[in-house]
C-alpha cells in the first residue's frame, strides 16, 4: 500500500515533464509558429492554444509527481498517461495514414508534415510503453508490498 515510486518511473515523469512543459509553452504562445517548425499550416485559433493550455498541464502534472514518494499517490495520473498517450498515438496514426500526403509517402516522397506526424507517433507510443510499463512494474510492486503486509 504504501510503495515507492520505482526510478524509471520518475525517469519517465522527468522526461514527460520536459518534453510537455516546452511543446505546450510553445503551442499555447507561439503555435503558428510552432506549427511552420513542423511542417504544420496553423492560424493560431482559441483550439490550437488550448491544445498548447492541455499538453502543458499534463506536463507540470508529471514535474509534480516526479517530486512525490510514493506510488499511491501517483497512480491517477500515471493511468490518465496511459489513456491519453494511448488514444493519441492512435489518432496520430489514423491521421499519418489519412495525411494528403500519404500516396506520396508510399511512393517514397514524405513531406515535413507528413514525417513529423510520424515523429510524434513515436514520442506518444514511447510515452505509452513507457507509462504502461512503469505502471504494471509499480501496481505489481504495489499489490505484493500490500499482500505481504496482510499476511504479517
Amino acid at each position: 500500500m504504501n510503495a515507492p515510486i520505482s526510478g524509471r518511473l520518475k525517469l519517465v515523469f522527468l522526461i514527460h515533464a520536459i518534453v510537455g512543459v516546452i511543446l505546450g509553452l510553445g503551442y499555447l504562445f507561439i503555435p503558428v509558429t510552432m506549427g511552420g517548425w513542423f511542417g504544420l499550416t496553423l492560424e493560431g485559433t482559441v483550439f490550437e492554444h488550448l491544445v498548447g493550455v492541455a499538453i502543458l498541464s499534463l506536463g507540470l502534472s508529471s514535474a509534480l509527481a516526479y517530486f512525490q514518494t510514493r506510488f499511491e499517490s501517483v497512480k491517477l495520473l500515471v493511468q490518465l498517461e496511459i489513456i491519453w498517450t494511448l488514444l493519441a498515438t492512435i489518432l496520430l496514426v489514423w491521421g499519418a495514414l489519412n495525411i494528403d500526403q500519404f500516396p506520396n509517402m508510399i511512393a517514397g516522397e514524405v513531406s515535413t508534415a507528413q514525417l513529423w506526424v510520424w515523429v510524434d507517433t513515436v514520442i506518444m507510443g514511447l510515452f505509452f510503453l513507457a507509462f504502461a510499463g512503469c505502471y504494471l512494474f509499480d501496481e505489481k510492486t504495489e499489490t505484493s508490498r500490500s499482500y505481504a503486509g496482510s499476511e504479517a
